[in-house]
Formats: C-alpha cells, structure tokens, sequence
C-alpha cells in the first residue's frame, strides 16, 4: 500500500518459478517507505500501517501483449454515457 505507478510491483507469471524468499525479502524492503507528495497524494499520508495487497493477474487470452480489456462507463444522475 506504500507504491504507486507501477513501482513496488511484482508479477508472478508463473508461481512454480517464484523464489518466495527473495519476493519476501524485496516486499519487506518495500514497508514504511514514505515518500508521499502531500498536495497530490493526500489520501495516502493517513496510512498507519503497510500492507501487501496480491491480486490474480488478469491476461487476456485472445491477444497476450494487448493488456486486458478495459471498459469505460460513464455515469451522470443515474444515466448511462457511453
């Protein structure tokens, strides 16, 4: 929860060739790291406590190298903008 950007991430592709110990040792170097702009990260100087967040890595099968679909929808009042 201390990064942001892209920047203290780690994406495990394949979790048979993950070296846990050296993933927990990079992710223990990560904890407490402040270096927070207050005007534009504002929300993130109230953080107590560090944490580690995992997520299933999304891919999308049809076109690897593309990223995963992505869908905007705008909503204004209850109405649907697209």
């Amino acid at each position: 929860t201390d990064g942001g950007g892209g920047n203290n991430v780690v994406i495990v592709k394949d979790k048979s060739d993950l070296d846990i110990n050296s993933i927990r040792k990079l992710m223990n170097s990560w904890i407490n790291i402040k270096d927070i702009n207050a005007g534009r990260e504002w929300a993130y100087t109230q953080i107590k406590k560090s944490q580690i967040i995992a997520e299933e890595l999304l891919i999308n099968n049809s076109c690897p190298d593309a990223g995963i679909e992505d869908f905007k929808i705008l909503c204004f009042m209850g109405i649907l903008h697209i």
